[in-house]
């Protein structure tokens, strides 16, 4: 129903470019995107017009949920489509809206790391038939985080272990397999990024040219 895709071997362009499509919102975006220049190599340059031909994010408007279409960027010559739930997400969840963006960056939901299986329980039987492939390995990511970034049950990139279920009776999707007391309760958060949500970007983007904040120690 919402696909999400996985880019392969293709890396971004710095500046990455973007464009938002309800311009009174820009400056709630470029909020996200001002914390992401402070502490990685990453750097963004507002466009006045629709992005085409080349890579970039637009930001478009829509009514059904939250969500980057792509995990990295979707080629060298087409834009990442990054569809946001304005009036709603920005006042009542602003974190789907920054994960959102992580995600299109290359930092795929952390459930969906290559390594998942030694820290989850997996239940994709009980997710709803349009949310099953929320659940597939998506590894963008993995050659550049594995074995360097720790597996982070808070990241803000971790799907909720509910909401995407078919029956709450049947319990969640997936389940820590250790200290679930405790990890059960991190995972699905919104609030904001995590240390390890940043450091992931940088060992994705910045490997080679990180600046004196870089998250990578």
């Amino acid at each position: 129903m919402f696909p999400i895709i996985t880019s392969n071997n293709i890396t971004w362009n710095l500046p990455i470019k973007y464009w938002v499509s309800i311009h009174d919102y820009k400056g709630f975006i470029e909020k996200f995107l001002k914390k992401i220049e402070y502490y990685t190599c990453i750097e963004f340059k507002n466009q006045a017009t629709y992005i085409e031909g080349e890579q970039g994010l637009l930001f478009l408007n829509t009514k059904n949920r939250t969500y980057s279409q792509h995990i990295g960027p979707s080629g060298t010559s087409q834009p990442n489509n990054i569809f946001v739930k304005f009036i709603w997400d920005m006042k009542d969840d602003p974190g789907l809206i920054e994960s959102a963006i992580f995600n299109a960056l290359g930092a795929g939901p952390e459930n969906q790391r290559c390594d998942r299986d030694g820290y989850l329980i997996l239940h994709k039987d009980r997710a709803k038939e349009e949310f099953k492939s929320d659940f597939d390995y998506k590894n963008y990511s993995c050659t550049y985080i594995q074995n360097n970034v720790s597996y982070d049950y808070g990241s803000l990139t971790h799907d909720t272990v509910w909401n995407k279920e078919k029956n709450i009776k049947e319990g969640p999707i997936f389940e820590a397999k250790q200290f679930k007391d405790l990890y059960q309760k991190m995972m699905g958060h919104k609030e904001h990024a995590m240390f390890s949500d940043y450091k992931k970007l940088n060992y994705i983007h910045c490997s080679d040219k990180c600046k004196r904040v870089c998250y990578v120690q």
